[in-house]
Formats: structure tokens, C-alpha cells, sequence
């Protein structure tokens, strides 16, 4: 009996000097395992700041990564430390941007900055030459070139406040900086610091010395065939090169200088309005002086002249001397040419002009070349009624001369079933679907498309189904429907937002 109470004793001896020496020793091992995770060799090599913290012999890593590659290095890493038991990982993986974007701009009033940047100690960084609260703007993301990126950043960033106004646009490995030097010596200064970028950049410079101290007085001519031309007295930081850029075309001609009185801003925005409807114009002329603005547009055939006046009047200043106007003459049928603003061939047909197609029509071709074109471009109506946005004519005519191809060559047969996606009346609503399909079915017609070979029904079975929707998504899918059997609503319940 004595024995068995020793031996008792004795085990329970051995327990509780195992608890104690669990509960004294386990703060020891859970700082050897913290002290190895903080100094594990890809925590220390990270892009980004890492913590690790350890709970229970638990190694929690928090922070960011440029990649999936990169927190799988990490994760590994931490996988070797001795002693640890689970990990728990709260590594956030970076949005990867290209091209990889950094601008800034200076006027004779402020400065701007906008663009990427790829560690938060790069953002602190800049922040030192911009100041706390721009950097704060600049959007973290990964996608920086290489890690001389920065250093180019800083070095234009010198070069630019050299300048009495200018702007710098790097993207990638490729440097753009324009602007007015007060003097000469200013000017050679600005290229000394430029020569600190590292060879594999490229570095281009347009800098203008300060001299004509006249107002910005110019005007711009475009011509669907001729392309834009600008001549006159520019804003500081215009050029042949950047009105190309703003207007999204391949090239400006013309003969410029440059007015060191104007801000371009002003300029650059009435040019992008321009930019937006150059494709639907067969041409325009505007002209900016002291005091005068005008802006003449012609539209072209199918685009609704009173939208695009409408659209202009409200994003024109009051007091612009403003004229939206139609073609008189039609081309002849089938006549080809290259739209300028866009560098695309289009061909006059029905009355309108429609991307050149040249593809293999088969029924799943048709299906994804038109969805492409959507995800492109929308087709939408004017809220709460069955008239189509003047917006929506270049999607309508891209899908017009893909279903043409796909109608007269492959014999596809096209079905057209419309929805409003918006509360109100049932019966007003039901209406209003049915208009809006018999509308977009009749713009498809007026391009060309035989009326036999489009109808406003229901879902079909092997058939190309273009599906108009209302107010609040005003996409216009297209898919090709396998199962006869499946109801129409059905098939909209399962389509994807």
C-alpha cells in the first residue's frame, strides 16, 4: 500500500514539475520563435514592410506583397522556423498596374501630382519634394519597372520645379518632360539633371525658353479623312505630340508656338470633349483666343444631332459660339475609307458607316466578336424611353457589320428580347420593353440587316439573342442559347451582372 501511494505521489510529482516547467519555459520559446520569424531571411529581403508577431508558438505575418510568387517565397520561409507551430497568414498581395504611371504637373498657380507608387517608403519619400498630403493620393500598387524607377521620379520632380510651368509623364522606362525655362542657363541646367537618369530610360525633353509673352490664340481643323490639323499660338506644354495624345489620334500636323500666358488645363479640356466625339464626326473646327471660344461639329450619318448639341451645350461655357450641323451629300454605297480619328476602315452602307469585318462566320465567332464589341462599347436608351443614346450608335454599328457577316454568309438567324432592369408600373414597364426592343431591332434593319433575318421574340434555341436592359445596366450582352426548352426568365436570372 505504501509502495502504490509513493509511486503516486511520485507521478504526480512528475505532472506538476512538467506544468511548471511548461508554464515558466513557454514565454522563453515563444520569444526564440519571434526573435527567429522577425529575422527569417525573406522578411528582411521583403519589398514591403512585414510584421510578425507570435502567439502560442502561432507566427501571424501581416503586410503587403508585389506578387503571388513573392508571399509564397515568404510563406515558405516562415515555414522553416524552428519551433513554430501554425501560420497565419494576413500578407495582402498588390494590384499589378501597367503601364506603370507617374505624372506631374506645374502651372503658374499650383502643382499636381498623380500617378503610382510601389512601397510606402517610396511614397514617404516623394512626399518629401510634394509635401505629405499629394503623396497620400498616389495609389500603391506594384508593376514599377525596376528599382531605378524611383530615382528617375526624384530627378524629374528636381527637374520640373527648375521650370516656370511644365509637365513630366513617366510610364515605365519612358520619360516625357515639356515646360518653360526663364532662361537659357535654366534650361541647360534641366538637361544636366535629366543626364542622372540611368541609360536603359529613355528621356525626352521639349523645353521652350521664355520670350513671347502673347495669349494662347489658335485654331484646330479635323477631317474624318484628313485628320487634325492645329495652327496658332498654343498653350506652354501643348505640342504636335500631346494634342495627338489628348485627342487620341495618330498624329497633328500644322505650324504652332507656344503663349507662356495660357494654361493648357483650359485647353486640354475642351480638346478631350473633342477627343470623345471625334469618331462620330466627319469634321469639326475649334477655335480658343482671348476671349473667344467656338466649336462646329458635323456629325455623321445615324448620329443623333440634337443628343450630341444637347450633350455639348452642357459641357461647353456659357457663351460659346457653338454650331452642330449634318452631311448634305452622301457617299455612294459600299464607298470605303479610313476614319482618322480612329485609323479603322469603315464602308458606307444603308446609309451609315460601319467597321469593315473580314472574319470566319460561324455561329461562335458571331457570338464572341459581338460580345467583344459590347464590353467595348454599350448600346443604351434615354431613361424612361425607347430612344437610343447617340452614344450607343458605335457599338450598334461595330455589331451591325459583324451581324451582317454573320446573317448573309453564315444564315444565322437573329433574335432580339429586351428588358427593363427599374421599378415602376408593370404594365408601363412591359411596354417599354417591347419598344425598346422593336427600336433596337429597327436601327439594326436600317444598317443593313434583312428584316426576315431579325425578329423581337423570345429565346431560341442555336440563335444569336442580342438582350437590351433599362435604366440601371445598360448593357447589351450577346449569347448564343443552346436549350430551346429554357424559359426566357431563366435564362436572365442566370445571365451575369
Amino acid at each position: 500500500m505504501r509502495r502504490i501511494f509513493g509511486a503516486a505521489i511520485f507521478v504526480i510529482g512528475i505532472i506538476g514539475l512538467g506544468s511548471w516547467a511548461t508554464i515558466k519555459h513557454a514565454p522563453f520559446i515563444e520569444a526564440k520563435i519571434a526573435v527567429r520569424a522577425a529575422n527569417n531571411f525573406a522578411i528582411l529581403d521583403a519589398t514591403h514592410d512585414l510584421i510578425t508577431s507570435v502567439s502560442g508558438r502561432d507566427v501571424r505575418v501581416t503586410g503587403l506583397a508585389n506578387s503571388a510568387e513573392e508571399k509564397a517565397l515568404i510563406l515558405a520561409d516562415i515555414d522553416q522556423v524552428r519551433g513554430r507551430r501554425a501560420i497565419i497568414d494576413e500578407i495582402e498581395v498588390l494590384s499589378h498596374i501597367s503601364p506603370y504611371v507617374f505624372t506631374a504637373r506645374k502651372t503658374a498657380f499650383d502643382k499636381s501630382y498623380d500617378g503610382l507608387v510601389p512601397t510606402e517608403k517610396i511614397r514617404a519619400a516623394i512626399g518629401r519634394d510634394i509635401g505629405a498630403e499629394p503623396a497620400q493620393d498616389l495609389i500603391l500598387a506594384a508593376g514599377a519597372p525596376d528599382t531605378a524607377w524611383p530615382g528617375v521620379v526624384k530627378l524629374s520632380l528636381d527637374a520640373l520645379d527648375a521650370l516656370l510651368i511644365g509637365e513630366f509623364t513617366l510610364q515605365d522606362r519612358d520619360l516625357i518632360l515639356t515646360g518653360l525655362a526663364k532662361t537659357p542657363e535654366v534650361k541647360t541646367r534641366v538637361e544636366t539633371i535629366l543626364l542622372g537618369v540611368p541609360f536603359d530610360y529613355s528621356v525626352q525633353t521639349d523645353l521652350d525658353i521664355y520670350i513671347d509673352d502673347r495669349p494662347a490664340d489658335f485654331e484646330l481643323l479635323y477631317s474624318v479623312v484628313d485628320g487634325v490639323q492645329v495652327n496658332g499660338r498654343v498653350p506652354a506644354g501643348l505640342d504636335t505630340k500631346r494634342l495627338a495624345q489628348v485627342l487620341n489620334v495618330a498624329s497633328v500636323s500644322g505650324d504652332i508656338d507656344k503663349s507662356v500666358l495660357s494654361d493648357s488645363g483650359l485647353a486640354q479640356s475642351h480638346l478631350r470633349l473633342l477627343s470623345y466625339w471625334l469618331p462620330d464626326l466627319e469634321n469639326a473646327r475649334m477655335k480658343i483666343a482671348p476671349n473667344t471660344l467656338e466649336f462646329e461639329v458635323t456629325v455623321s450619318p445615324g448620329i443623333d444631332q440634337e443628343q450630341v448639341e444637347t450633350a455639348l451645350v452642357s459641357a461647353l461655357f456659357p457663351g460659346t459660339q457653338m454650331a452642330v450641323n449634318t452631311i448634305d451629300d452622301m457617299p455612294e454605297a459600299d464607298f470605303v475609307r479610313v476614319n482618322a480619328a480612329t485609323a479603322k476602315p469603315q464602308i458606307f452602307r444603308a446609309g451609315y458607316w460601319l467597321p469593315v469585318m473580314s472574319f470566319d462566320p460561324t455561329q461562335q465567332v458571331c457570338e464572341n466578336l459581338a460580345r467583344q464589341a459590347l464590353a467595348q462599347q454599350k448600346i443604351s436608351f434615354v431613361a424612361g424611353s425607347d430612344r437610343l443614346q447617340t452614344q450607343s450608335a458605335r457599338a450598334i454599328n461595330e455589331v451591325a457589320a459583324i451581324l451582317h457577316e454573320c446573317t448573309t454568309v453564315a444564315g444565322l438567324q437573329i433574335e432580339i428580347d429586351g428588358f427593363v432592369d427599374r421599378p415602376g408600373n408593370a404594365t408601363r414597364n412591359e411596354t417599354l420593353r417591347r419598344d425598346r426592343t422593336l427600336a433596337l431591332r429597327q436601327a439594326f434593319v436600317d444598317r443593313g440587316i434583312a428584316s426576315e433575318d431579325i425578329s423581337p421574340q423570345g429565346l431560341q434555341g442555336g440563335r444569336i439573342v442580342v438582350a437590351t436592359t433599362g435604366q440601371s445596366n445598360q448593357e447589351v450582352p450577346i449569347r448564343t442559347h443552346s436549350d430551346p426548352s429554357m424559359p426566357p426568365h431563366m435564362e436572365k436570372a442566370t445571365e451575369g451582372k
